[in-house]
């Protein structure tokens, strides 16, 4: 993960940081120190951080070392572009995808591009799945970080060989 610069979170990172009871507060705990021991820069909407106050208070938030992003204008215009291509894409080929595209989803991808924002990490299964619609589409990269794999895992995938990246050795 030494190519990482910087890392969006979204709300189901922070809750499982912050409820010591969450399925993935262990993962979440070693990459958030992961993350400021190798100085990789946070980042979270004010759209996930809205989410994260409906289940924490808001002092509970670590706001010294999270960057908050507002939306602005270069926001809304990439978020319309992203949210066209998914309603589009989900409509013809993703009947999978059971909820309905969220435009807040969109609103939060817009920060990775216009804020150039390398890496997410999420558990949140129809997110992560959105990420990957964009990816296969249009060839952006957003990079993906799984909070359901622990960081040990995360590292050690890292020095596979490009040819046996994705390959199930099980």
């Amino acid at each position: 993960m030494s190519d990482i610069k910087s890392v969006l979170v979204d709300t189901t990172f922070l809750s499982a940081l912050h409820k010591k009871d969450d399925t993935w507060h262990k993962n979440a705990k070693e990459y958030y120190k992961y993350f400021l021991n190798e100085k990789i820069s946070l980042n979270i909407s004010v759209i996930s951080l809205a989410e994260f106050f409906v289940v924490a208070d808001p002092k509970d938030f670590p706001q010294y070392n999270i960057r908050l992003i507002a939306l602005n204008y270069n926001h809304s215009v990439k978020a319309s572009e992203i949210a066209k291509i998914l309603f589009k894409e989900q409509k013809e080929k993703h009947p999978e995808v059971k909820r309905k595209i969220i435009p807040n989803d969109a609103k939060i991808i817009s920060h990775m591009k216009v804020d150039e924002i390398s890496h997410v990490i999420s558990s949140d299964d129809h997110f992560i799945k959105l990420i990957e619609i964009l990816n296969s589409l249009n060839n952006s990269s957003y990079k993906l970080i799984h909070l359901q794999n622990s960081l040990a895992d995360e590292l050690r995938y890292l020095f596979l060989p490009e040819r046996l990246k994705g390959k199930d050795f099980l």
